[in-house]
């Protein structure tokens, strides 16, 4: 049986990205990750879902620094083409996951190399 939640946004396409994004941070447990992730995948809606490896990414790279994930959130919002919102969050989970590492980012496989402003820049 769907839930409340899921019968009135799937009802009416007027609910916005905010309410819905609201309504679903009051559930327990879901914090405005979670909600944007959502939002995103199961209502295609654009969202911008911030986590570590996105953060890093768009703070390293200088793409969208931010002292705090709403401030990158809201900056990546501004900075990706409206064609890729999309997918970009995805995209750039995977890029600093496997690419933009952490600890030893592996610039030498980076197809952004030319572009990033990481001045520690490493190669294999």
């Amino acid at each position: 049986m769907p839930s409340k939640l899921a019968k009135s946004s799937s009802k009416s396409t007027t609910v916005s990205s905010l309410k819905l994004v609201k309504r679903l941070e009051a559930l327990p447990g879901v914090g405005r990750k979670t909600a944007n992730v959502v939002l995103n995948t199961a209502f295609r809606q654009v969202a911008m879902a911030v986590d570590t490896h996105i953060f890093r990414f768009s703070n390293r790279t200088k793409v969208a620094p931010g002292k705090n994930v709403l401030e990158v959130e809201m900056k990546l919002l501004k900075f990706v083409p409206k064609e890729f919102l999309l997918d970009a969050h995805h995209w750039m989970i995977l890029h600093g996951r496997y690419i933009c590492v952490a600890r030893k980012p592996k610039c030498d496989a980076c197809v952004i190399e030319d572009l990033c402003e990481f001045k520690d820049k490493t190669s294999t």
